[in-house]
């Protein structure tokens, strides 16, 4: 049968456990002829295969991770802006600074809702429905609290949801959510620490040597 020499990208696993079992998987489509794995890239491989073999298998393993699936995997901060004066402009502005400090490039925006984040932003009649922010993709995820927002970064811009390697959260207030007229309901309290540092949070652990910046805290 006719075969072609082809590359092709897996994501890499956050664990080495993860990893050796993703390079297991990647061997066993056979015809692998190079294999390279560098810490913070995906897996790159070059292998012969089956001109009529164009799917890659129907495994987890080798689908693309989203950025749900990223909260997990890579260092998370939590903003906390100085004061309450702070504009929502001024807030996500200051996010997106902080994660593009110690070499990362803001890379995506993750909220629930595109128009309500605009509106919050208080950019109607500015920014068009599908618009990005200063050249970051804003993608919605109906997993995400209609209250959050979380900003991510990788090493390069352009960077697929499954490259990135830092985040910040901010929890908004009751202004980021399009509440139905019929059922009015009062802002939340809301208490801001004092200081203007966000504060590292619990979930997941950057890869050793990704170097995540100092404003993430002390290594584990």
């Amino acid at each position: 049968m006719p075969e072609v020499r082809v590359s092709e990208k897996f994501p890499m696993p956050a664990t080495v456990d993860e990893v050796a079992e993703a390079v297991r998987k990647i061997l066993s489509l056979g015809g692998v002829e190079h294999l390279s794995l560098n810490l913070g890239e995906e897996i790159y491989v070059e292998r012969r295969k089956d001109v009529r073999d164009t799917a890659l298998p129907d495994d987890p393993a080798f689908a693309e991770f989203t950025l749900d699936d990223m909260i997990t995997r890579v260092t998370l901060g939590e903003y906390a802006p100085p004061n309450d004066s702070m504009s929502p402009s001024a807030q996500m502005f200051e996010m997106m600074a902080l994660v593009g400090t110690g070499g990362y490039v803001v890379t995506h925006v993750l909220c629930y809702d595109k128009i309500n984040l605009r509106g919050w932003l208080g950019m109607e009649g500015v920014l068009p429905d599908d618009y990005r922010l200063l050249n970051s993709n804003v993608v919605e995820s109906r997993m995400m609290s209609p209250d959050a927002v979380i900003v991510f970064g990788s090493h390069r811009t352009g960077a697929a949801p499954s490259d990135v390697k830092v985040a910040i959260k901010l929890t908004v207030g009751a202004s980021h959510v399009r509440e139905e007229p019929s059922h009015p309901a009062p802002p939340p309290e809301r208490h801001h620490p004092s200081g203007h540092s966000p504060f590292p949070a619990d979930e997941g652990d950057a890869p050793q040597g990704d170097g995540a910046p100092i404003w993430f805290g002390p290594p584990d």
